[in-house]
């Protein structure tokens, strides 16, 4: 449960950090500006870019995690069935 909710804060993040870079970007070439106001744009830009990829990331990685305890427990239940059978076909 608390992996889905992390993952649902994570998807929220990564659609704002969307709509930052989509805003910040039309609005750099869009508008005349100083070249100190179009450094600081591009640089907020880079971290809206740099924080939508650290998302991506966490939220690969969370999906990553669950496939692999799945995996674990399908694991865990067939040596659990190995054993059991191996057991009746010893009785």
């Amino acid at each position: 449960m608390k992996t889905r909710s992390t993952l649902a804060a994570s998807v929220t993040l990564l659609s704002t950090s969307a709509s930052f870079i989509a805003t910040t970007s039309s609005r750099v070439t869009r508008e005349k500006m100083s070249p100190a106001d179009q450094s600081k744009s591009l640089s907020r830009l880079l971290i809206g870019r740099i924080l939508a990829l650290a998302v991506i990331c966490r939220v690969l990685r969370l999906l990553d995690i669950e496939g692999h305890l799945k995996v674990r427990a399908e694991k865990s239940m067939d040596v659990e069935q190995f054993k059991i059978d191996l057991e009746q076909s010893r009785a």
